[in-house]
């Protein structure tokens, strides 16, 4: 960890360090240290867009510090992390062509983003990324795809106070 906060600079392998150390100790690092390697990640992938490891374990690490962000009750600097993922994806096709699910892992976090502020938007979102995962599985059902559809319902249906059913078989 204190190796991490004295770098300039985040390789590969950081960011998998990152993602492992604040899955389950998110308070380790301050929101100010999070937002700092956040916004370098986005400036770093518009630079290396052709480096898929190092992209993977940044995208997945982006994911991560939205979420903690999030559960931090800190919404408006997640929304805000949120906008600046999908800018980049649209900005750096590369980015979300070397793995479309990107788009998916920082949706997960934008829907329970707005949940856990009690907003109807986080069902609506909800319901189209159950749709999609459905639609991923009917394609092919990888195990990993099957696994993470099973975890987000159960996120969501435990973030979901509005009242509203979600609409856990992605129908139409």
């Amino acid at each position: 960890k204190n190796r991490l906060l004295d770098l300039d600079e985040l390789y590969t392998f950081d960011y998998a360090v990152l993602d492992i150390l604040l899955d389950p100790i998110p308070d380790q690092f301050s929101t100010e240290y999070l937002l700092q390697i956040f916004n370098s990640t986005i400036k770093k992938l518009k630079i290396i867009s052709n480096a898929a490891p190092t992209i993977h374990q940044a995208v997945s690490f982006l994911g991560t510090a939205i979420r903690i962000l999030s559960t931090r009750g800190e919404y408006a600097l997640a929304e805000d992390c949120v906008k600046k993922v999908y800018k980049l994806l649209n900005d750096t096709p590369m980015v979300a062509m070397i793995n479309p699910y990107f788009q998916m892992i920082i949706a997960f976090q934008e829907a329970h983003n707005l949940l856990r502020q009690n907003k109807v938007e986080g069902i609506d979102k909800a319901h189209h990324i159950i749709r999609t995962l459905d639609h991923m599985i009917a394609i092919n059902p990888l195990p990993r795809i099957v696994k993470h559809k099973e975890q987000f319902v159960r996120d969501t249906l435990l973030l979901n106070k509005t009242g509203l059913p979600i609409d856990l078989k992605g129908g139409e």
